[in-house]
Parts: C-alpha cells; sequence; structure tokens
C-alpha cells in the first residue's frame, strides 16, 4: 500500500499532540543514550530531515547551525516550541 504524501501530513499532524508521549518507551530504552551519543558528534551545517517534535534538538553541540524540515505543520510546530 502506497501513501501520498498529503496523506502522510494529515497522519502526522492528527498524531503530533501524542508522539512525545508515545516515543516515551523507547526513549527509556535506550534511544535517548543513542541520541547523546551520535549526535554530539554533530559539527557545522546539519540538515535534519523528518525532525518531528525536535527531540534531537538538545542534543546537538551548541555550535552546530540547524536546518530542520518534516512534511507535517504539526510536526514543525512543535519542534519550534521545542527550539
Amino acid at each position: 500500500m502506497q501513501f501520498t504524501s498529503r496523506e502522510i501530513q494529515q497522519k502526522y499532524n492528527e498524531f503530533a499532540p501524542r508522539y512525545d508521549l508515545l516515543e516515551a518507551i523507547p526513549e527509556l530504552l535506550g534511544v535517548r543514550r543513542l541520541r547523546r551519543i551520535l549526535l554530539n558528534q554533530a559539527k557545522g551545517n546539519v540538515l535534519e530531515v523528518a525532525v518531528g517534535t525536535g527531540k534531537n534538538f538538545r542534543y546537538y553541540p551548541q555550535d552546530c547551525q540547524i536546518i530542520a524540515v518534516d512534511l507535517s505543520p504539526a510536526m514543525l510546530k512543535a519542534a519550534m516550541k521545542r527550539a
């Protein structure tokens, strides 16, 4: 089954308010640690595709210049608040 970008956008717009809550279990099981280890190594200009709610932002070094994109305006809104 294939979805159009509009269908995907709609699904993630609906899902955005609950996204962080539903991601809490993987975060506790080690995703947070992986974010810290991997993203701390980033340097310079970073393009984050499918930024979601911006959960990665806090793990980038402060001197990184981050451009973040997402298909879902609701996810981007959450990411902008977090930024």
